[in-house]
């Protein structure tokens, strides 16, 4: 594969099949899927999504929404419920 810099970032193209097998397996696992994270920024992943199939689900932990770069989601990713939830 080759990748070229292109300056520019797209928006994330979830593939449907892979997010609802992911849906799927936590609620198997006992994680309700909460809808798209409304703190949620742009990623890197995005790019990536329109060469390969791909995902960017977003586990919680803390126990209401934290935006990420913050430094209350540094401090919760210390914390238990984040080892926890992962």
């Amino acid at each position: 594969m080759e990748v070229e810099f292109s300056g520019y970032a797209s928006t994330m193209n979830m593939n449907r099949t892979l997010a609802d097998r992911w849906v799927a397996n936590a609620a198997a696992a006992g994680v309700a899927d909460l809808g798209p994270d409304p703190t949620s920024g742009s990623t890197d992943m995005a790019n990536v999504s329109w060469a390969l199939p791909a995902i960017h689900p977003d586990l919680s932990i803390t126990d209401h929404p934290t935006a990420g770069h913050s430094t209350e989601f540094r401090d919760a990713a210390a914390r238990p419920l984040a080892d926890e939830t992962v």
